[in-house]
């Protein structure tokens, strides 16, 4: 049965209607299918069901597609746009967190400070130790 509506579409839509907005154009005469921008899609019954009716009336197609494709491009950047922001927001804070956490957790952060004062303890007790061998000549 699908297959045959579908068929039945890809029959009748190469000839069939002007839809703007929801709405049929058949010959001048209205018919409503809906409300918003409306895409026919060969799997809607009513739709199928209303242009199968009135085949004979049904003289061109004329699709508002283009609104539909800009909206979608637009939303398709904005949601792209958003996206990179968010990646680049937690990216950067994982970053500064990532490093953080290595710099905390590194030998030289631990044992810097005493490997720095024992340094500096043996450097001035060579300096005293020169200085009592200089001053005892």
């Amino acid at each position: 049965m699908k297959f045959l509506l579908i068929l039945l579409m890809s029959s009748v839509f190469p000839k069939a209607v002007t839809v703007e907005h929801g709405i049929i154009y058949v010959d001048g005469k209205k018919m409503e299918v809906g409300k918003g921008t409306f895409i026919p899609d060969p799997s809607d019954k009513e739709l199928a069901k209303k242009i199968i009716e009135n085949r004979s009336l049904v003289k061109k197609l004329k699709l508002n597609l283009e609104v539909c494709n800009k909206k979608s491009k637009n939303m398709e950047e904005k949601y792209q746009k958003r996206e990179k922001k968010l990646l680049d927001y937690w990216n950067e804070k994982y970053k500064a967190v990532r490093l953080e956490n290595e710099y905390l957790k590194s030998p030289w952060y631990r044992y810097g400070r005493i490997v720095l004062w024992c340094i500096v303890a043996a450097g001035a007790s060579a300096g005293v130790t020169y200085l009592i061998v200089e001053f005892r000549k």
